[in-house]
């Protein structure tokens, strides 16, 4: 009995397909044509031409569908004739009608015959009202949309079609082709939201909340009707269904409303922006008077270090294997944390986009991301309890504190990398560019480890701190990345590997050890020490190899 039943659905089936593909083929008889218009006294003229390889394609959700079952006005009879219900318009129908044009109103029903619960929802959302009430979104000049305006009219796509408007990659595209105001749209980008899903592959799924999770699709209402999703009094459920344990803090931790408008965000904002451009331009212009004293060297045929060195090759050690064992640490993590984070401070470029794809995407990011984090925490805490045992011992702090002599060093390397002074700065163990870069290094772990924490439990940290804390922390945590990479590429690549002496790289890092030329060029004031004897001498001292 039930094999009968399926052979007759399946009979009723290529039957049906038989004769919409009938009906298909008489209606383009004329609408195949490419120059068939119609020319409306009132709206104009409109082109009525459809191409067969549209409606018939395999990825149109109504292929199989014959033309007269959505165009239930027009009675097919070998002349295409056109016969229009006249019947009352509801309030609606009209401003569709006034504002759009009967057109719309008819490919709008057509939809509602078959997609009834879409179009009872459609009705009651603040779209079908915007029509009513002639608004507009914010950033638009065009009426609110129907349904032809999202999905389309004859080349309707299924929403899990990658082309299709109403997909989930494509969806912030759909919305903010009308919410086009900057607010939006930068409120959106900025957003932990808008990263992700910038960085997001068209091959692979959206993990992250778009447009029509928060607000809803069909049944878009305005955030202060007490039925809409995003109504205060129900934001935090929206959350909750990604965020379990969202709170109404947590909610008001993203809005469209522009973080900049807070003044302590705008004004951490600023901060950034600033520190960011000064030390750049600052070791920018620090670093180009080293190379311009190198480029004088190379022209004029001086040695770029002391040629009066006695026994140059000779051999200080500079850093212990517990000091080269941390910073390896800490380059580990900070590469996995700048690579992996950097991306979302510039989703749209092409290097950021293509940097997820080499790691495989934004979640393997985050995860990469999280590992960094995790890392430098451990490299932090071993750092600490190394120099509380190092200060416990007796032994020296005081050589990476800042002093005045500091500033008198910074003043004679400027002089003498311009060709102002012949005096070489007589510089300690640290110079000047190695304490700023240490003390920056230690103060970014602190920001970049507290809202990193924020951020990683955003539901937790929601319970102890403002919503606005939450966009603070988002902001000082990418800002303070940047800031991190600026320093790291200009003073530390720029001093420690570039200079002459460690071109093209430091050897200090996996051997602890630094040339005696070296030294008297950049430490001659701990050699003077050293030499004198009121410097520990490092064990490896007088190794020629």
């Amino acid at each position: 009995m039930s094999i009968l039943v399926i052979l007759g659905m399946a009979g009723l089936i290529m039957q049906t397909g038989e004769e919409a593909a009938e009906i298909r083929a008489e209606c383009l008889g004329c609408h195949g044509v490419s120059e068939m218009t119609l020319v409306d006294p009132d709206t104009g003229q409109h082109g009525l031409a459809i191409e067969e390889s549209t409606i018939a394609a395999s990825w149109n959700a109504h292929s199989d569908l014959a033309c007269t079952e959505c165009h239930t006005d027009v009675t097919p009879d070998g002349m295409g004739s056109h016969e229009r219900e006249e019947r009352d318009l509801s309030e609606l129908e009209a401003a569709i009608v006034e504002r759009k044009d009967a057109w719309s109103l008819t490919a709008i029903k057509a939809c509602g015959d078959c997609h009834e619960e879409a179009y009872d929802a459609w009705e009651e959302s603040a779209h079908a009202h915007g029509i009513i009430d002639e608004t507009v979104a914010e950033g638009s000049e065009s009426s609110a949309p129907t349904c032809v305006e999202c999905h389309g009219a004859h080349e309707i796509r299924m929403n899990a079609d990658p082309e299709s408007p109403v997909t989930r990659h494509n969806i912030p595209a759909l919305c903010m082709s009308c919410h086009a105001a900057q607010r939006i749209v930068g409120t959106f980008e900025t957003s932990v939201h808008g990263q992700k899903h910038s960085l997001t592959g068209l091959d692979r799924e959206v993990g992250v909340a778009v447009c029509s999770d928060c607000h809803g699709s069909h049944s878009i209402l305005s955030a202060g009707d007490p039925e809409s999703r995003l109504h205060p009094s129900r934001r935090a459920e929206v959350c909750a269904d990604c965020h379990e344990g969202a709170n109404d803090k947590f909610a008001m931790s993203f809005s469209h409303e522009d973080p900049e408008e807070n003044p302590i965000v705008h004004a951490v904002h600023i901060i950034h922006v600033i520190l960011t451009g000064l030390i750049a331009g600052s070791m920018l212009a620090f670093m180009g008077s080293e190379a311009f004293r190198v480029i004088v060297c190379f022209i004029k045929g001086r040695p770029l270090l002391p040629p009066d060195t006695a026994e140059p090759g000779r051999k200080y050690r500079r850093w212990s294997p517990a000091v080269r064992v941390q910073h390896v640490m800490l380059v580990t993590a900070f590469t996995l944390l700048s690579v992996s984070g950097i991306p979302l401070m510039f989703p749209e470029a092409k290097t950021a986009q293509l940097t997820i794809e080499l790691l495989g995407g934004v979640d393997e990011a985050a995860l990469i991301h999280r590992i960094g984090a995790v890392l430098l925490i451990i490299t932090a805490i071993i750092h600490a309890v190394w120099v509380a045992i190092w200060i416990g011992r007796g032994k020296r702090w005081s050589p990476i504190l800042f002093n005045f002599q500091d500033a008198k060093d910074s003043l004679t390397m400027l002089k003498y990398s311009w060709g102002l002074s012949k005096e070489r700065p007589q510089m300690g163990r640290y110079a000047p560019p190695e304490k700023f870069e240490y003390f920056a290094a230690a103060m970014g772990t602190l920001v970049m480890t507290g809202t990193g924490l924020l951020m990683w439990f955003p539901e937790f940290s929601a319970k102890y701190v403002t919503g606005a804390g939450v966009q603070l922390a988002q902001i000082m945590h990418g800002h303070e990345g940047v800031l991190a990479v600026v320093v790291i590429l200009i003073i530390h690549v720029c001093w420690v590997h570039f200079m002459p002496g460690f071109w093209p790289m430091s050897m200090v890092w996996i051997t602890g050890r630094i040339r005696k030329d070296a030294m008297e060029e950049y430490h001659g004031a701990e050699l003077q020490e050293i030499e004198a004897g009121t410097e520990p001498v490092g064990e490896d001292e007088g190794d020629e190899s």
